[in-house]
Parts: structure tokens; C-alpha cells; sequence
């Protein structure tokens, strides 16, 4: 992604944001002066403003970590062999002030319970090669019942990666794209390209490598 920011004096700042890869690096441009500068993990978080983002990009691999108002701490997750992430990208935009928008202002304890137990349980079962309780490890009382309206596909579609026998699946971020945790071994590719056909959208089928 790429970010356009206005300096003082009319300057510009472009930052290109480079995810999904250990590097983060900027071009700064000052009075037609180009120079590459590179930026530690705690610069790229108050530039980009999501450590969920930034971490992965910088460490590779999975990465928990939070942050206060002084330093980030983060634990470097090796995801294994077996397993391979294929994501569904729907053809229409998503904007990600639409789905902050249909989110509650406020979340019952029942949900708060809900979807920690999942984090414990999906960070314990990626660390334990436990794959089978993703299934109920994805599961989501905060964000996915009240963004599949937006969504057009998106219960059906992750309805039928557990029915192929996936591992997982959820809304990546805010949307729209969709993520499976598939098992490698297990085809799924082609049943996909037949069930996404049935949709309204066309979806693409693009898996991917983990850094």
C-alpha cells in the first residue's frame, strides 16, 4: 500500500509500505531530493498505525504483540510446513471506514469471553501444531456476524472451506478478502473454482506463501 502525506511547506512525504515481507522501507522526497531511509518496527507502527500489520512485514512468519504508550513487544510465531493459506479476494472494494461503521459501540461480556478463549486457543494451537482446533479457534463474536452484510458471498463461502475439510477461515481484516488455513495435501483449488462460480462476484483463488 502506499501512504501520501503533506509535509510543512508543500513538501511530500511517500511512504511505500512494503507487507508480507521482512522489509519496511521509505522514499522521502524534499525539494526534489530522493533518498531511501529505513525504518525500524517501532517508526513503520507510528507511520502506519496498525502493529498487526507492521510486525508480520518486518519478523515474517506469525507474530502476537501489543504495545503502550513506550515500546512493542512481540513473540515470532514459526507457522509450519503443513500449512498453506489460500485467499479468496472478492471484485468489489471494501472501505475500511464502511466496516468500522457497522461495528457496536459496545460488546457484551459474553462476546469479550467468546472471542479471547479463541485467541488463546488459536495462538495455542498454532504453537502446538494442534491444526484441528482451528476450526473453532476462528470462530468471531466481534467483527465477521456484523460485516457479512457488507459481504456479499462471505458466510457461504467460509461455510464450504470447512466443509472441504480446511483447517480455518475468517475475514481478513476488515475485508473483504477471505482467508483459509488449509492443510496441504488437501485439494481444494478446483472444488473452489466451482463453488465460486455459483456467486454473484467473481472471486479470485490466489494462494499464498508465508514469509
Amino acid at each position: 500500500s502506499k501512504l501520501g502525506l503533506s509535509a510543512i511547506g508543500g513538501e511530500k512525504l511517500d511512504v511505500s509500505v512494503v507487507c508480507g515481507t521482512a522489509t519496511y522501507t521509505a522514499t522521502v522526497v524534499l525539494e526534489g531530493t530522493s533518498r531511501l531511509v529505513a525504518l525500524d518496527s517501532t517508526q513503520s507502527i507510528g507511520i502506519e498505525g496498525h502493529p498487526d500489520n507492521v510486525a508480520p512485514a518486518f519478523y515474517g512468519s506469525m507474530v502476537v504483540g501489543a504495545s503502550d504508550e513506550e515500546r512493542f513487544e512481540h513473540v515470532k510465531i514459526p507457522v509450519s510446513d503443513e500449512i498453506e493459506f489460500i485467499a479468496l479476494i472478492p471484485d468489489f472494494p471494501l472501505s475500511t471506514a464502511d466496516a468500522r461503521a457497522v461495528l457496536p459501540r459496545a460488546y457484551t461480556k459474553e462476546q469479550a469471553v467468546f472471542n479471547v478463549s479463541r485467541v488463546a486457543l488459536m495462538v495455542s494451537s498454532m504453537m502446538s501444531g494442534n491444526f484441528n482446533a482451528l476450526s473453532i479457534a476462528m470462530q468471531d463474536e466481534i467483527h465477521q456476524p456484523y460485516r457479512k452484510i457488507l459481504i456479499p458471498g462471505m458466510e457461504y463461502l467460509l461455510k464450504k472451506s470447512v466443509e472441504l475439510g480446511c483447517y480455518g477461515s475468517y475475514l481478513s481484516g476488515a475485508g473483504p478478502t477471505l482467508m483459509l488455513m488449509n492443510r496441504k495435501g488437501n485439494e481444494v483449488i478446483e472444488p473452489l473454482k466451482d463453488i465460486v462460480k455459483s456467486l454473484k462476484n467473481y472471486w479470485l483463488i490466489k494462494p499464498l506463501d508465508v514469509d
